[in-house]
This record gives structure tokens, sequence and C-alpha cells, in this order.
């Protein structure tokens, strides 16, 4: 069955209030991005307090979205999870194994230690790679999706944010890397990362949670458009009645904790003021990112919380409806120049990433598909303002 554009057209419309208050199921779909778990806490929190999310049944997470997803799963709130976390977020933990590990599962500490505990059956995608070499280098190819559902939640939790690859920066130690969480033993498989490498959506556990209808599927940009949201014929349960919830989130938020340690370290090195106005991005603290991060996400959803959903075509003969809450613009208000130099910059970077991950077979010498332009000429780049940023399935280098 197919969907003209036509008939998308004179499919009634609702607001995200009615969607969510209808007395069916749910199940809840987090894409992965760096650092996006206040956005992502805004709009949930909004919903929770709201009483918006009485009908959740289930919840698929990877990466990023695996904080916000299981606090939500063990009926925790923003204020639990706001007190564990660190204040100056990922710098919080570590930066090096074992000390990394054992920091996080202290924060971890105010959950459930069993998925079967949690309130809401909680989904975890992880990537299971054919060798270390292949988690070296990103072959694609030779990743391979798993999904957690039983058994002991913080190792899982901890393989969800470990990538075992620092990204462009040079460490011969990886996949057990100098700094940042190295990769884990799951199931008698290793090595096993983070699953947003193959998991790039978030819905690959939505086949191991109780089957539902309808999805919410939330999706983290850097500004809106920046790419498609998944049709509901490419997400593996195909809901019948999906809702892409759009927050867009700018780059310098995302990376605020590695402009803090940039900084911090260089007030250790006694640098100038001047020299450190030229070395670093934002002056502002990761706890005042994730504050702006958080309320204004909670904020935007609120206000488009009583507007019409924008009607998706979809050829699977689903209701699809879109939803923006654009957190970027209203960040960019209060937002230095120089900061919105460093977003626009990045956002190229992200379009790579959703273009490369979603199309191409890996970036390492075991395939055939050559290394994006900018992804070669990024590991080059001497200009200060911009060297050695963090890409965003690895981890920055302050965390050192």
């Amino acid at each position: 069955m197919s969907v003209s554009t036509q008939e998308a057209r004179t499919t009634q419309s609702v607001t995200l209030r009615e969607w969510l208050n209808k007395d069916e199921c749910l199940n809840l779909a987090l894409v992965p991005q760096y650092n996006n778990q206040h956005s992502i806490w805004g709009l949930l929190e909004f919903m929770r307090k709201d009483g918006l999310l009485k009908h959740l049944t289930g919840v698929s997470a990877c990466s990023g979205g695996s904080l916000p997803g299981v606090f939500l799963a063990a009926g925790k709130d923003f204020n639990d999870f706001k007190q564990a976390f660190p204040k100056n977020g990922w710098l919080g933990f570590g930066p090096s194994e074992p000390k990394i590990t054992q920091d996080y599962e202290r924060f971890l500490s105010v959950l459930p230690k069993k998925f079967e505990d949690l309130q809401i059956p909680f989904a975890l995608s992880g990537t299971h790679w054919d060798s270390e070499k292949s988690l070296k280098l990103f072959v694609k190819a030779e990743s391979h999706e798993i999904v957690m559902t039983t058994g002991d939640l913080y190792p899982a939790l901890t393989t969800a944010v470990a990538t075992g690859n620092n990204g462009v920066i040079k460490d011969e130690a990886c996949p057990k890397c100098s700094f940042g969480f190295w990769p884990r033993t799951v199931n008698g498989k290793y090595p096993v990362t983070d699953g947003a490498f193959t998991d790039i959506w978030g819905t690959k556990g939505l086949v191991a949670l109780p089957k539902c209808r309808r999805l919410m599927h939330v999706l983290p940009l850097d500004y809106p458009g920046q790419t498609k949201p998944q049709a509901a014929q490419e997400i593996p349960t195909v809901p019948e009645d999906l809702v892409t919830l759009v927050v867009t989130q700018p780059p310098t938020g995302s990376h605020s904790y590695f402009h803090e340690g940039q900084r911090k370290k260089l007030m250790q090195e006694g640098a100038s003021d001047a020299k450190l106005n030229l070395m670093t991005i934002s002056s502002k603290t990761t706890q005042q990112w994730n504050h702006l991060m958080f309320t204004k996400a909670f904020e935007g959803v609120e206000k488009v919380m009583d507007h019409e959903m924008d009607v998706v075509p979809d050829s699977a003969g689903s209701k699809h409806y879109l939803l923006l809450v654009d957190n970027a613009k209203e960040l960019r208000k209060v937002q230095t120049f120089k900061e919105k130099v460093y977003d626009a910059w990045m956002d190229g970077m992200r379009d790579n990433f959703w273009k490369f991950w979603g199309s191409q077979k890996g970036m390492g010498d075991a395939v055939e598909a050559e290394k994006p332009a900018e992804i070669k000429s990024f590991a080059d780049n001497k200009f200060s303002l911009f060297s050695s940023k963090p890409m965003e399935l690895g981890l920055p280098k302050e965390m050192k």
C-alpha cells in the first residue's frame, strides 16, 4: 500500500498533546547525538510533568540517548538525573580506565542494577565488531548490531557510551585508548561498543519491546532539515502511527565540556586573557550550557505542544507526523559571534556524519569507500581555533 502526497495532505493533523493523550500504548525511540541528554530531558520532563507519558510502553535507545531513556524507564525524573550527573558533564568521569568506568557506575548507582527491575521495558543497542582492527578503523561492513534487554544494567549502559576510538586524535593504544571507555564483552562477544555505529536512528531495539502500533521518535539535529526523518517502513517495527519530534541543539552546546576542558588546561598553563580568547570557543561552562539546553527545550516543547503537527507522506501507509522544537534558534540569541562561527563550521561536519554513516561502508583501509574530504582535511588542520575538536563518535583530547 502506498500513500500519495495528496493523501498525506488530506490526513487529519493533530497536536502532539492530542496524540500523546490517545488511550493507546506508546513506544519511544531516541536518536543518538553527541552530549544531547539535557535537550532530550527538556522535552521528556515537560511531557512527564504534564502527565503525557502515561501510556509509555517501552524505550529504545543507544549512545547519547541511553541516559534520559534509562532514567525514564526507571521511573526517575530530571531532578534525579541532575543530582547524580556531574556538574561539569562528561569531564566529571575518568578520564581513563579503570577510573572512568568506576565513576560512571557510581553515577548509575541511583538506578536499578538489572534491566528486569526497570518500571518500563528498555532496549539498548550496541555494536559488535569482527575484530579490534575493524573497530579501530571503523569498518562498518564488519560491525553488527546487538540489542541488550536483560541482565546487568550498568555494564550495558557503559557499553553504550564506549567508542574504543578517539576519532581523529591519534592514539596507538586504541581500542583500549589512553582515555575514554574501553570496548566491552557482551554475552561472550568482543569487542562491543556504542550502538550508534550500527543503530544511527536508535530504533533497532524496538523489536525487543512490547509490540505497539504507535512510536514517538525523538530526532536531535544541529539545525532544522539537516536530515530527513526516518520513514516508518525503515523502522524495524514499521509503526502505523509515528511522530518524529525534532529538537535542534547547537554544536557549541554539544561540545561544551570539551571547550571547558580546553579552557581550564590553558588557564593551568598560565595563558593570558588574550590567548584564552584566541584559543577557546566559549567562555560558558558546561553547567551553564546544560542548563540552557534543558530550559530552552522544556520551554520550546511547551510552546508547540498544542500546534498542529505537519503530516509527512509515507509509502508504508502509516500516519507520520513531524514537529520541530527549534532549540538552536533560541540558543543563538545568547551566543557570541565566535560560538556562531564554530556552529556553522561544525554543522558541516555533522552533515557529513549523517551522509557518511548512513550510506558508506566505513572509514578504514579494509573498505573501498574513501574518507570524505572534510575528514581527511580535518586531521591536518592546524588552525588553533578548531584544531583537535571532537568528532561525533570520539572523545575530546581534553579528557586525557
